[in-house]
């Protein structure tokens, strides 16, 4: 028998093995999913910061869960949402619009992609009303009055705009976030009308987040205290190309001690932030082909006016590093490769020569 029918023989053997495990994995694969019955475990439940009106609820669960609360005055908890449904291991939800120095009773769940729920409940006490800033000069005018606040990552340079519509005059403000990445603007003694509120912050290292807008309209004499908004991380790559195989760095900012959603090119991916706000997570590239990848990244932290990405970015993954095995280049070696390789061998291992050790050499890739 020659090196080709040697070959061709081997082929077929090789596909029944691969198409018999292939439905095996999957015969498998599907009752497990139906079998799970093990409900999340929810821990490190907590509500932090709370405000005058607003208040954060964090918990982490053991499997990648959903996101969902009812809130209420006392035990009558006839409030629901914001639900996430991204499945994540550390959780976070923001509620604004609460009544000041106010106990509320709530009850977070969870629920894992076998529809199995969890639920822990707890108790809060909202902050009194800050004193009214002192009026100067004896009069009873009242302004017109926009305010803004919400949360970013510490240090932050935090961009404020008040911009009319459809005039488009600007009025700005800029600031910096505290160490727990709140921030907080105002603007007094503007005419009524149409306005829209755009935001940006900056990180430490110069990156930006995406802009967040919020519109609303105002009469004289009016205020206005937009809802706590929660700004987009910032996101970047110490290195913007790497092989096939290596790490893909991605770094940036955003809410301290908060779970990041960052997502490659559809596949998402989960770290958290330290408590400066920084977060680090490598990508194993041998999980993506070889090409350009597009990332972008959102806290888990959700609010009324839902999560926000931010900018995207692109990276390169060269094929420098995919196995030789891999001979249609798509950063794995599958039946496809396996098909080319016996409808055509190669020299895998570059010796000149077609032999029983380009056999070897693939089949220790597939």
């Amino acid at each position: 028998m020659n090196l080709r029918n040697l070959l061709g023989a081997i082929a077929l053997v090789l596909v029944g093995v691969f198409i018999t495990l292939s439905g095996a994995i999957q015969t498998q694969a599907a009752p497990d999913k139906e079998k799970d019955k093990t409900l999340p475990v929810i821990t490190e439940l907590r509500t932090d910061p709370v405000g005058d009106t607003n208040a954060v609820i964090r918990w982490a669960t053991d499997e990648s869960s959903d996101s969902d609360i009812k809130y209420g005055v006392d035990s009558h908890m006839n409030m629901s949402g914001p639900r996430d449904t991204t499945l994540v291991l550390s959780h976070a939800i923001a509620l604004s619009g609460l009544a000041p120095q106010t106990t509320y009773s709530f009850c977070v769940t969870s629920r894992d992609e076998s529809n199995n729920k969890a639920e822990e409940c707890g108790t809060f006490l909202t902050m009194a009303v800050p004193p009214p800033p002192t009026p100067t000069g004896g009069g009873s005018v009242r302004p017109t009055r926009a305010t803004l606040a919400g949360y970013s990552f510490p240090g932050a340079g935090v961009s404020v705009e008040l911009r009319a519509l459809p005039s488009m005059k600007r009025y700005a403000a800029e600031t910096i976030s505290t160490h727990d990445g709140s921030f907080q603007a105002s603007f007094d003694r503007f005419p009524a009308g149409l306005y829209t509120f755009l935001i940006t912050a900056t990180d430490t290292e110069g990156r930006m987040s995406s802009r967040k807008g919020i519109r609303f309209e105002l009469d004289r004499g009016e205020a206005f205290s937009a809802l706590r908004v929660v700004m987009p991380p910032t996101i970047g790559l110490p290195q913007a190309s790497v092989s096939w195989g290596d790490d893909l760095v991605v770094v940036g900012y955003a809410m301290p001690r908060t779970g990041v959603v960052v997502d490659v090119s559809g596949m998402l991916h989960e770290v958290e932030s330290d408590r400066t706000g920084a977060y680090r997570l490598a990508v194993d590239s041998s999980r993506h082909a070889p090409g350009t990848i597009t990332l972008r990244a959102r806290s888990a932290v959700v609010s009324a006016l839902g999560p926000d990405y931010s900018p995207s970015i692109t990276a390169r993954i060269t094929a420098s590093k995919a196995p030789a095995a891999d001979i249609d280049a798509d950063g794995s070696v599958t039946s496809k490769d396996l098909s080319a390789f016996f409808a055509a061998p190669r020299d895998l291992t570059g010796d000149g020569r077609i032999t029983i050790e380009d056999i070897s050499v693939f089949l220790s890739a597939f």
